[in-house]
């Protein structure tokens, strides 16, 4: 190494220094011996210390409550997404539109897919906690270098599950953001009306039991048979009673004046096709004719038979837009769920005696609807007069036997399908297995006795 400017050599053999140095010209250098670790068996340097390497996997195990929620801000997407779709159908409904009876339904059953996708992502979560991850762990108890190898492909089998469950969490979350914006596109729609009926709202007037259905703009009346109105153009609207034409007049100064209505119940549509398109408002004193767009005179039936059957076809009962208004699902639980799994992965003695301290009442877990209640605790065998009462207490006890094993079975069966979390399946477990062992026991001594 150059004395004055550090610029470094790596000559072989090392004691044959250069006479003058190619960076700054100078004369004086330094000898050095670099140090390298190198594999025993293959000569190659990339190599870690014994210690560095425990650290690195424990790392690897430690970052994997990060891994577990990196899927939050998709589902955090889909609840921005039903929050928004729920507030702008609320909205329309608190504003007379109750067209799309199913709306409400669709919405709720996204909140539906969206809660059991939380319940099916925290199964996964568990599964590997409890499976992989926990062997992980026990293998750090006892750690040494013979078990590198065999914790490096826990760690690489573990790093795959986080990825499929992963991708399983993003699946199902952009299936549930499609459903949304097929709701959306109906709401939409619905917004499109609401806006003209909001803006028109003091020319049109309209009574307190009468409902908006829909507006079509761009219509040019052409003339009636028995209304003396002058020809011009402007917007026909839709209520559950009437059909209500406003005219736009003005060049400059756009000004809207409604020149007529009709009751809807008095009224028959009638369409004409082809190269001269306009539709016809039938009624009992006589017809008014309006001309419009291709796409109008395509569309005008199916909004006059909207109107003309709006109480059949619209929203009746609120009972579902009160239970919609009333919903709220968020990601805390969630969240706290993995830390709180993570928690008892890394700390499992300080969880357990956590988990012991607690109260059974401030548990607050619900019981598995599909599993029957634990049986409670074992009595002392009473003393028996003669043999026959010990045969039938014998049987009563072989019976209660045969229940708490078939609650084991459908535990392990609630487990598999991910029905249950895994903080109630080991407190469930430990129970019936507690269970089992006492009345082996007293299965045993009396059959002694016998």
């Amino acid at each position: 190494m150059c004395d004055t400017c550090g610029t470094i050599y790596h000559l072989d053999p090392p004691l044959n220094k250069p006479f003058f140095c190619k960076s700054c010209k100078g004369t004086v250098f330094r000898v050095g011996v670099k140090r390298s670790l190198l594999c025993p068996q293959c000569g190659s340097n990339n190599v870690v210390s014994v210690l560095r390497k425990k650290e690195l996997q424990l790392s690897r195990v430690k970052g994997l409550g990060s891994d577990f929620l990196d899927v939050s801000p998709f589902m955090m997407n889909v609840l921005n997404a039903l929050s928004k779709i729920k507030a702008r159908l609320l909205k329309l409904r608190r504003n007379g539109f109750l067209h799309h009876p199913d709306l409400e339904e669709a919405i709720i059953n996204s909140y539906a897919s969206f809660s059991s996708l939380k319940l099916k992502a925290l199964s996964r979560v568990e599964r590997i906690v409890s499976g992989l991850a926990s062997s992980i762990i026990n293998l750090f108890r006892e750690w040494s270098p013979l078990k590198i190898k065999e914790i490096d492909a826990y760690l690489d089998q573990v790093s795959g599950a986080v990825e499929e469950y992963k991708g399983f969490v993003k699946d199902e979350c952009q299936s549930i953001i499609s459903k949304i914006r097929e709701v959306s596109a109906v709401i939409d729609y619905l917004e499109f009306h609401h806006n003209f009926f909001e803006r028109f709202k003091s020319i049109l007037d309209l009574k307190d039991h009468e409902r908006p259905v829909c507006v079509i703009p761009e219509v040019k009346y052409t003339g009636s048979d028995f209304l003396s109105s002058d020809k011009g153009e402007g917007l026909l609207f839709f209520t559950s009673e009437r059909a209500i034409f406003i005219r736009r007049e003005g060049l400059l100064k756009k000004m809207f004046k409604r020149q007529f209505s009709f009751p809807l119940n008095d009224v028959e549509l009638l369409v004409k096709r082809g190269l001269r398109r306009a539709f016809i408002l039938k009624t009992g004193k006589g017809k008014v004719c309006f001309t419009s767009s291709r796409h109008v005179i395509e569309k005008i039936e199916s909004y006059f038979e909207l109107a003309k059957n709006f109480k059949s076809l619209s929203l009746a009962d609120d009972t579902l837009t009160k239970r919609l208004e009333s919903m709220s699902v968020g990601l805390n639980d969630f969240k706290r769920k993995i830390t709180s799994l993570m928690h008892s992965l890394l700390n499992p003695k300080k969880a357990e005696s956590e988990h012991s301290q607690q109260v059974p009442s401030h548990l607050n877990i619900p019981f598995p609807p599909s599993l029957p209640p634990p049986r409670p605790s074992c009595s002392v065998i009473p003393p028996y007069r003669n043999e026959n009462d010990r045969r039938k207490e014998l049987l009563l006890l072989e019976k209660e036997r045969f229940a708490v094993e078939q609650n084991l079975k459908k535990l392990e069966e609630l487990w598999d399908k991910g029905e249950i979390s895994l903080e109630d399946y080991f407190k469930l477990s430990r129970k019936f297995k507690g269970e089992l062992y006492e009345l082996n026991a007293k299965i045993q001594e009396l059959t002694c006795r016998l």
